[in-house]
């Protein structure tokens, strides 16, 4: 799964009008972060490698900076410590349902959203409020799943609600750690993202 723009492709980055960007505008805890609505969401195209038909979005977060916060991954250590990771996961699925409506016509393919194994103790609680109302939007949602920075969950166990609710998974960020061949082996994923260590390069390192 390789995702990169065509110019028959719409592509979705910072640079892109705002049409395809909407402000994440609900506040939540005042500790840390007073609020989130400085965030945006973007959709990114994903690819197939041999057509170069877009048949999937990925929803990435961007606005992380003018939270005080180094990067996505800071804001969401931020917010697990804050006890608001699961709040800030559904306002990301929300502004992903005010974004659709302005994507260019006839696309909607199938989304790629990421989910922090962080939020085990709220899994329900995220899924009930996001998952059904964008599978009733897009074709597929493809739930990412990876292993728990810190340990604490097993994302396994997530495998068949989702699948329950008629969702797809992905194994993300695959060779970033040996714990990901646990989540290849009992996840059964859709899709397998490798991490970007292990194909940079590919273009000139035929080993790779």
């Amino acid at each position: 799964m390789v995702g990169f723009g065509l110019d028959r492709i719409p592509v979705v980055a910072d640079s892109r009008p705002p049409v395809f960007q909407t402000m994440c505008q609900m506040s939540f805890s005042p500790q840390p972060i007073e609020s989130f609505a400085s965030l945006t969401v973007v959709f990114q195209t994903i690819a197939d490698i041999h057509s170069g038909a877009c048949f999937g979005l990925e929803l990435l977060l961007r606005g992380w900076e003018s939270l005080g916060c180094a990067s996505a991954e800071d804001l969401l250590d931020t917010c697990h410590a804050a006890g608001t990771l699961a709040d800030l996961e559904i306002a990301v699925r929300a502004r992903a349902l005010e974004a659709v409506s302005q994507l260019p016509a006839g696309l909607c393919p199938m989304l790629f959203v990421n989910l922090d194994a962080r939020v085990a103790a709220d899994f329900n609680r995220v899924m009930t409020a996001s998952h059904v109302p964008l599978a009733a939007v897009f074709p597929e949602v493809v739930t990412e799943i990876s292993v728990s920075p810190d340990g604490s969950a097993d994302v396994t166990d997530w495998v068949h609600p989702i699948r329950r609710l008629g969702g797809m998974l992905a194994v993300d960020r695959f060779g970033a750690t040996a714990d990901s061949q646990h989540l290849l082996v009992h996840a059964d994923p859709d899709f397998v993202k490798i991490d970007r260590r292990l194909i940079d390069g590919v273009n000139t390192d035929a080993r790779k």
